[in-house]
């Protein structure tokens, strides 16, 4: 538990991928449309729905997802530095 102004890291890692399939199954729209649709390769998105971990949200991918989905660019880079930071804390408590 936590103490009193520590930061909470979650023990799941929660990687951004999640929420970008959850939104395209919603809207009934494969990865590789949806990567069409932003002009970008079909294997960015597919790897960032298929949570691999070097699947990486940069800035210009989270604006092409706000111009399409209209979730904030902010929203995906934040989940991206979040589950960057997990993971970067499993490594030092591994070490």
């Amino acid at each position: 538990m936590p103490k009193l102004g520590e930061e909470y890291i979650p023990p799941v890692k929660l990687h951004p991928g999640s929420s970008l399939a959850e939104k395209l199954e919603e809207l009934e729209l494969s990865p590789q449309d949806f990567a069409r649709q932003i002009d970008v390769e079909e294997g960015i998105v597919v790897d960032i729905v298929t949570e691999k971990d070097e699947a990486i949200i940069t800035p210009e991918l989270a604006d092409a997802f706000e111009q399409a989905l209209k979730i904030p660019a902010a929203f995906w880079l934040r989940k991206q530095k979040r589950y960057l930071e997990f993971i970067a804390n499993q490594q030092v408590v591994k070490a």
